[in-house]
Formats: C-alpha cells, sequence, structure tokens
C-alpha cells in the first residue's frame, strides 16, 4: 500500500469520527433560563434571625439545623436578636451575603417592613416567623389568643377537679410585655380563666419570660407577698420552670394545691410534671415539625421559581398534663 493511500484512509477514518461525534451531540442541551426546564435550582442558602436561644427557641434552631441538614440546605442563625433593630442588621447581612432565604422572628411588623421589602427587591424571601407582616413570602403564626385559651383551659380543668364551689383561687399571670403577641396570648389565659367554674382571682401579673432569671425573683417574691396564691400560668415554660424551681426551694406550703401551668413543653417542664407535683401541665407546640414544615415549604419554593405553595402556615399546641404525660418518655 503506497503512501499516498495510506493518507486517504486516515484522512477518511477521521472525518467518519468527526460525523459520528456529531451526530450525537446534534440536540443543543438546555441552558439555563431556556424554555426547556433544564435549569439547575438555585442553591437554597438559608439565613435565621430568632430573639433568643433558649427554652422554645433552642427547640425550634435543632429542628431547624436538622431539617435543613436533611434537605441539604446552607444554614445559619442569629440567635441573640432580641430586639428590631438587631433583627434589621442581621436580616440586611444576610441579603448582602448571599442568602436568598430569611426566616425572622417578628417583634414589631411597623419596624420590620421596610427591610423585609428592601431585601425582597433584592430577590430574598422573607418568611416572617410567630407575627404576620404584610406582604411576606410565607408567614408562619399561631393564633396567640387562642393558645392562651388552650394554656388557661388546662389550668381550669385542674382547679375544677382540685377546688369546690365557694373557694376562692389566687392567681399569679406570668406575662412578657415586650412582644405584641405575647400580651395576645397572656389575655387568651385570663380569658380562658375567667370562665372558670371556680373562681379564679388574679391577684398580680408580672413579666417572666425566662431571662435574666426573672422567674426565679417573681417567685421569689410571690412566695412571701402573697403566700396563698395557689395558681400561676405562665406565657412560656422558661419563665415557669423559674417559678417552680423557687417555689421548691422556699418550701411553698400547700404544694398539693398548688398548680403551675405554661406552653412549650420544654425538657424541665416535662420532667416537672412526671414528678407529680406542682408543676401540673404545659403545651405542646411541636418545634420540630413547625421546622419541618417550613423546610419542605422552602424545598417546595426553591423548585418553583421561588413561589411558596401557601401564604400562611397556621399552627396550635395540645395541652399536657398527668393523663398524657406517658406521651413524653424521657430521652
Amino acid at each position: 500500500m503506497t503512501k499516498k493511500v495510506k493518507m486517504l484512509l486516515i484522512v477518511g477514518l477521521c472525518l467518519v469520527m468527526v460525523l459520528a461525534f456529531s451526530a450525537c451531540g446534534s440536540e443543543p442541551e438546555d441552558e439555563p433560563g431556556d424554555d426547556g426546564g433544564g435549569s439547575a435550582a438555585e442553591a437554597v442558602k438559608i439565613g435565621v434571625v430568632m430573639s433568643d436561644s433558649g427554652g422554645f427557641f433552642q427547640q425550634f434552631k435543632t429542628g431547624l439545623e436538622a431539617a435543613a441538614d436533611a434537605a441539604g440546605f446552607e444554614m445559619a442563625g442569629i440567635y441573640d436578636a432580641a430586639d428590631s433593630a438587631k433583627k434589621i442588621d442581621a436580616v440586611k447581612n444576610f441579603a448582602n451575603t448571599g442568602y436568598n432565604y430569611i426566616i425572622c422572628h417578628v417583634d414589631s411588623p411597623e419596624q420590620l417592613q421596610p427591610v423585609m421589602e428592601e431585601v425582597q427587591a433584592k430577590g430574598v424571601k422573607f418568611i416572617a416567623y410567630d407575627t404576620a407582616i404584610e406582604g411576606a413570602d410565607l408567614i408562619v403564626v399561631t393564633d396567640n389568643t387562642e393558645m392562651g385559651k388552650i394554656v388557661g383551659k388546662n389550668a381550669v380543668d385542674w382547679v375544677e377537679a382540685t377546688f369546690s364551689e365557694g373557694d376562692t383561687v389566687q392567681a399569679g399571670i406570668l406575662g412578657y410585655s415586650s412582644f405584641p403577641f405575647l400580651v395576645e396570648r397572656a389575655d387568651g389565659i385570663k380569658s380562658a380563666l375567667a370562665e372558670s367554674k371556680i373562681k379564679i382571682e388574679i391577684v398580680d401579673e408580672q413579666d417572666a419570660g425566662g431571662l435574666n432569671n426573672d422567674g426565679t425573683n417573681v417567685g421569689n417574691t410571690w412566695l412571701t407577698q402573697y403566700p396563698d396564691m395557689n395558681l400561676v400560668v405562665g406565657i412560656n415554660d422558661a419563665g415557669a420552670v423559674m417559678l417552680y424551681n423557687s417555689w421548691k426551694a422556699g418550701n411553698k406550703k400547700d404544694q398539693d394545691k398548688v398548680g403551675i401551668f405554661a406552653v412549650d413543653a420544654l425538657p424541665d417542664a416535662l420532667q416537672a410534671i412526671r414528678a407529680g407535683g406542682m408543676y401540673r401541665g404545659t403545651a405542646d407546640n411541636k418545634p420540630a415539625d413547625i421546622a419541618q414544615n417550613i423546610m419542605d415549604e422552602i424545598k417546595g419554593a426553591s423548585e418553583n421559581d421561588g413561589t411558596f405553595g401557601q401564604k400562611e402556615v397556621v399552627f396550635l399546641p395540645g395541652p399536657v398534663n398527668a393523663s398524657n404525660i406517658s406521651e413524653y418518655p424521657e430521652s
């Protein structure tokens, strides 16, 4: 075979291979943004802005972290933004550093709405937690008045089973006036107590959300100032557990006729209910379920051009007391 023939054969073979590869790639691939639907989903980066890292917020944080990790989302949090100024700074920082979803615990809708709209203009999705903001991409809330009624009804059931008609039960309310939604919760508690067949007299109301040892301080004060107080109902377990511990340490009298009730189903509260003493009831918000619900909504939105499948998620707790504490075994 001559050199000329060999060269022709090689050229021919190369031409066949080029044509074969061209045929395999003859249909164009979808580019991001094409109508072909082949665009990759945008990476999900979630910024979390919460007022506190204790009590219910600690359980909520753990639930969010677990759900985000399972979904493969990147998540970071600021968990000490107790006032709106800190929240505003945190929201701006997350938006400016590439986070495309922000979950924010809302204390003042009026103060947070402008920064929400500012980050939304950059394409960031804003999830308002605990208090609604008009225009939020997703709102995750409870009806705090109804929650308060659930907590109050838990207390009333115990009062009516423990006292007789003609008795007067002295009560104290542990509230937290800094947050409007917790004022609503306290109002719901008082509304439920007013429905009791046994007279319940509210002799004092103090702020005790579980910060700066406030529940302990209120407990010590009431121990001496209201020695006949036999009912305490709180807007959360964090403050109520502090009061419970102060009353135990102070040898509160007539403990078999003392009832302490709150909400959040914190481990210390559940343990106190198991012990069968003064701490009679709480209510379970199921923070892990709320967290999972939020992550499911974010997953759906990330696969649907950032549009959430629903505008609002509403949750309510269920009462926990001696009748169902066995459903909450020690972990």
